[in-house]
């Protein structure tokens, strides 16, 4: 059986084969035929690969819990060239929209309101959404708060706009 390496050797593109005389599993090898599920299951990999790479487990609801109330988003990790925020809000986000980078939202907690331009679509727990890029729109929650991650470009660019003419006279 051959795999492919994780961790700094991956950049390499070295393969190993499980009968080479000297392969273990701290090379942290990958079969090629595993499935997604299997190469990220954190349960089978260890604090540290190689002694180099870090990998971290997040506890996204003691993070949300320790938020003070209003409106927070912070950075968790990164992912290639993409950071997964995580976002709390008890009211509402200025509408904007972002050139750059589509958004992705995927609600952990509560029920997360997206508005656009002709319309709003309701994400409840477990459910997720993307806006591509360039398109005007607006979080909020409904009922006391929610909570998200938010996945999108490194630095993205957020620029902040005035509602749709039809949406600025709702008071919601």
């Amino acid at each position: 059986m051959t795999g492919k390496y994780i961790g700094k050797r991956a950049a390499t593109g070295e393969s190993r084969s499980h009968t080479d005389e000297n392969f273990c599993l701290s090379d942290h090898v990958i079969p090629d035929y595993a499935e997604p599920a299997q190469r990220t299951n954190s349960s089978i990999l260890p604090a540290t690969l190689n002694g180099d790479d870090m990998i971290q487990m997040i506890d996204i609801g003691a993070v949300a819990g320790d938020t003070p109330e209003g409106y927070s988003n912070k950075v968790l990790t990164s992912v290639n060239d993409h950071d997964v925020h995580l976002s709390v809000m008890d009211a509402p986000f200025f509408w904007h929209f972002h050139p750059d980078s589509d958004e992705t939202f995927f609600v952990v907690e509560g029920v997360l309101t997206i508005d656009f331009k002709d319309g709003s679509i309701d994400l409840q727990a477990g459910q997720l959404l993307t806006v591509p890029a360039g398109t005007r729109h607006r979080t909020r929650p409904v009922g006391a708060r929610s909570v998200n991650l938010t996945v999108e470009k490194k630095d993205a660019t957020t620029v902040q706009c005035d509602a749709p003419p039809h949406r600025r006279a709702r008071a919601d």
